[in-house]
């Protein structure tokens, strides 16, 4: 798969970190958070009783991001579904292990991702 840098410049800063925020973030992450898993794109799918919809989306994101050379993650948040969101999304992962999709389902409805 082809990866592009064009995300990657967007990354380049100067950082300055308190003694506090050195304890828990790595500078070099600060500055280049995907050089050792390189992503140009996140994608970020709220879903809440999506059962007719979430396969299909899942597929276009993944088909749009691979049609222009993109490398991307897609994290699904599950809000609570009362219908089989969740099971849908838990098996096309299990369908697709070549992408890289998480899926976070809360215990309770939150009314948000």
């Amino acid at each position: 798969m082809m990866t592009t840098s064009a995300g990657r410049r967007y990354w380049e800063a100067e950082i300055t970190l308190s003694e506090a925020a050195a304890a828990i973030h790595d500078p070099r992450r600060v500055t280049a958070p995907y050089d050792e898993e390189p992503l140009d794109l996140t994608v970020f799918v709220s879903c809440y009783n999506e059962a007719d919809y979430i396969v299909d989306t899942l597929d276009a994101v993944g088909r749009a991001a691979r049609e222009v050379g993109l490398s991307y993650e897609i994290i699904v948040i599950d809000d609570c579904s009362r219908d089989n969101s969740r099971g849908l999304v838990a098996d096309y992962i299990a369908a697709h292990p070549e992408d890289r999709i998480t899926l976070r389902a809360n215990r309770i409805n939150r009314g948000l991702a």
